[in-house]
């Protein structure tokens, strides 16, 4: 099993208590059991109990809901709108957003506006004491209505903007796309990760797994380091 490099950006929390992570996002994250799931197997194998012997139990929290797009300026059911339900009333310590692909498929341009959204976001978890993560959008070129140039296009635009901002604010990026890309062509989802091998949008078990394997190879420390 690989092992992540970076550490949580806010330890503050005492030895053995358990992190409670928010996984925030659209269709991808609320259909894909298989992501938080297998992730909360690999946290439990790794550290399986906590300072006192009891079991840590699942942290990772699905908190997607199908359709949503990341910034409330492109539509009101945005990650964006249910930030502060369902991370901070939530009580979450750390957040994982994966958001993009409602967005980046509708006919006007919308990264102004989701860059505007997930600088708030960040902004919002920094005045709480929350470490927060960021996904890029997986490839969607082979779907037959969202695949177009130009849509592609936003979302090269998004996935390189994200992680040029992630670098720059210390922010943790987890770089899914290439994850689940075909070897032959990143714009699309591969065959062996979608659901639909015509319409490729959504991951399958197998890409799932993928994507909760991208997380735990980056932040296995920060995952752990409080068991």
């Amino acid at each position: 099993m690989a092992n992540y490099r970076k550490k949580c950006h806010y330890s503050t929390y005492p030895k053995g208590t358990p992190k409670v992570i928010s996984c925030l996002g659209d269709s991808i994250t609320a259909g894909a059991d298989e992501y938080w799931d297998v992730l909360n197997g690999y946290i439990n194998q790794a550290a399986p109990l906590d300072a006192n012997g009891r079991t840590r139990g699942d942290p990772c929290n699905d908190k997607g809901t199908g359709g949503d797009r990341l910034a409330t300026a492109n539509n009101a059911a945005s990650v964006e709108a249910r930030f502060t339900a369902d991370v901070i009333t939530f009580g979450a310590e750390w957040v994982i957003v994966e958001a993009a692909i409602n967005d980046l498929t509708q006919d006007a341009d919308p990264v102004s506006n989701m860059q505007t959204a997930i600088a708030a976001m960040k902004a919002t978890a920094d005045a709480n004491n929350i470490r927060f993560d960021v996904m890029n959008c997986i490839p969607f070129g082979s779907h037959s209505v969202y695949g177009t140039e130009t849509k592609k296009g936003y979302r090269n635009t998004w996935n390189t903007w994200l992680l040029s901002w992630a670098n720059s604010n210390g922010v943790v990026h987890y770089d899914i796309a290439s994850a689940v890309a075909d070897s032959g062509d990143s714009d699309n989802l591969s065959a062996t990760y979608g659901i639909d091998p015509v319409n490729n949008v959504h991951p399958n078990a197998a890409g799932a797994a993928q994507i909760a394997d991208v997380v735990w190879r980056q932040s296995r420390d920060a995952l752990v380091e409080n068991a």
